[in-house]
């Protein structure tokens, strides 16, 4: 009989699984346990700045015009689906969607990623603003909209994200 062992350094390979993946192949370990504790820190402090922010926004006017706004999103927008999500590591509010989009001139797939910061803004297809945390519950084949420029590599650095 053989017993194979396997070592692995945190944070030294980058690799996006799919939102099914259940960990069977890995063991529950410390740094797995403080990245799910830092994750509801940030989204206890992020639903905090967004009821915050709610109550900046209840004018008429406002509304409206993200109303408005929205629409041309979803109907001018990069459509991307979602084949994976990942969180950056060194920064706080970092993610990278792995997915494919429809070429626009022959509507081949082509695969991109989109990077989102804490600069990126998050809404639901209603209208409501969404915290990070929703990222990670993108089901995989499922679709988003995103707004922001894209590098010759199919980088997509995203400004508003609707999922």
């Amino acid at each position: 009989m053989v017993n194979y062992r396997f070592d692995a350094l945190p944070s030294a390979l980058r690799v996006a699984f799919p939102v099914a993946y259940d960990d069977a192949l890995f063991e529950d370990s410390s740094g797995k346990i403080q990245e799910q504790h830092e994750a509801a820190q940030e989204e206890q402090k992020q639903s905090e700045d967004e009821s915050s922010r709610e109550g900046d926004q209840h004018t008429d006017e406002g509304q409206q015009q993200t109303i408005e706004h929205l629409e041309a999103l979803l109907q001018n927008g990069r459509k991307v689906s979602v084949a994976g999500v990942t969180r950056v590591q060194d920064k706080k509010l970092g993610y990278i969607i792995a997915g494919s989009t429809a070429k626009r001139s022959t509507g081949e797939a082509k695969p991109v990623a989109v990077h989102i910061d804490d600069d990126t803004t998050i809404v639901r297809r209603t209208g409501e603003s969404a915290s990070s945390a929703v990222l990670q519950k993108l089901p995989e084949g499922g679709d988003i909209v995103v707004e922001g420029k894209m590098s010759k590599r199919g980088v997509v650095q995203a400004k508003r994200v609707v999922v």
